[in-house]
């Protein structure tokens, strides 16, 4: 047993090593021997992929153990030099759903700052309150749609504040 914990803490220091390697290189063609171990193969992804990883190294003051701390030192050494880039894992269409959101409530707020607050509550009471049919729901939607329009425009400002909105559109 004690001879596989050497070979993995060997194994280990290679792929240490070769990830710095790699990071001084800044290519990724070199081959990793994530392989060679049961321990490399279950840290491939904390060693060399997408996560934040810290190493602690323990040392001794006493003389006695000298090589092992200028040992550990090297390989802590070795291991500060791999560069991860870590990212947020995120769901597309989550991510998708949330910038919809913080787009409606922005639209909202624009609304509200030009004081047609009141447009989105009617609206959304109406369309709450209409039957489920499609063609019906679609035509109430179609009415309040041009009822908005025609509140906008009507709305001192109404013109420029349309105007905005296809600019911060477009800024987007």
């Amino acid at each position: 047993e004690g001879a596989n914990i050497n070979k993995s803490l060997t194994t280990l220091g290679k792929v240490i090593s070769a990830l710095a390697e790699v990071s001084k290189k800044k290519k990724k063609t070199d081959f990793i021997p994530y392989r060679d171990s049961v321990l490399t193969w279950l840290l491939r992804e904390n060693l060399g992929g997408n996560s934040r990883t810290a190493m602690v190294a323990a040392l001794s003051p006493a003389d006695i153990n000298y090589d092992e701390t200028l040992s550990t030192l090297r390989y802590a050494d070795r291991a500060k030099q791999i560069k991860c880039n870590a990212i947020i894992n995120e769901d597309p269409n989550a991510k998708l759903v949330r910038e919809l959101k913080d787009e409606v409530t922005r639209l909202k707020e624009l609304l509200r700052a030009q004081g047609l607050g009141d447009i989105i509550d009617t609206s959304m009471s109406s369309l709450a309150s209409s039957p489920s049919s499609c063609s019906l729901s679609s035509q109430v939607g179609l009415s309040t749609v041009t009822s908005i329009q025609e509140r906008i425009m009507s709305t001192p400002g109404g013109e420029e504040a349309i105007e905005r909105l296809k600019v911060s559109e477009d800024c987007r």
